[in-house]
């Protein structure tokens, strides 16, 4: 119970109005209402003539003061609590981000791990086709290489690029009288 409302219980006990009980402390009948509703508090002053005139201790008027600090401490937790939940929402929400960003970083930063280009020649009237691959991190380093032509044997680890090799292979088919012509790169 606040103040307001013991002053109210006690005048009503005591069975009088606002207008004497204002009259008895020197003050307006509505400064007494403003106490009962809680819109202002009697000074200390006020408090120790109240208790005297409605013949109670002060700690009996005021008492109801302690909830009301007791409510405001209530209410600061509750306050606290929530920016604590709030707080807590963000770092959960920050650490789903970032563990979603490490996981599927790969996914969306996805680079190549191999290029290549293939190249169709024709010689004795056959068309053949010649594909190299490297890796990504070591172009220089061929990784794979096919081809329907079962006349060419290529050892590719003497060739330093995917170019490189290619070039033979055009130089090997023009000596056999034969041409090549489009290029794919992958």
């Amino acid at each position: 119970m606040n103040i307001g409302d013991k002053i109210l219980e006690l005048r009503k006990k005591k069975g009088i109005t606002q207008e004497q009980l204002g009259d008895l402390l020197g003050v307006a009948r509505q400064t007494i209402s403003k106490w009962e509703l809680n819109e202002t508090s009697p000074n200390l002053e006020q408090t120790k003539n109240l208790a005297k005139i409605l013949e109670v201790n002060i700690e009996e008027i005021t008492s109801g003061d302690n909830l009301k600090k007791e409510e405001k401490q209530n209410d600061f937790f509750k306050i606290v609590i929530n920016v604590l939940k709030i707080i807590f929402l963000i770092v959960i929400i920050v650490v789903i981000v970032l563990i979603s960003y490490i996981y599927f970083k790969d996914y969306f930063l996805v680079q190549p791990k191999s290029t290549g280009m293939e190249i169709k020649c024709t010689y004795d009237n056959t068309e053949y086709y010649y594909e190299a691959w490297v890796n990504s991190k070591e172009e220089n380093k061929i990784t794979n290489f096919y081809t329907n032509d079962k006349n060419l044997n290529i050892n590719t680890s003497k060739y330093r690029g995917i170019e490189e090799l290619l070039d033979y292979v055009r130089n090997y088919v023009k000596e056999k009288g034969g041409y090549c012509g489009i290029t794919h790169e992958g």
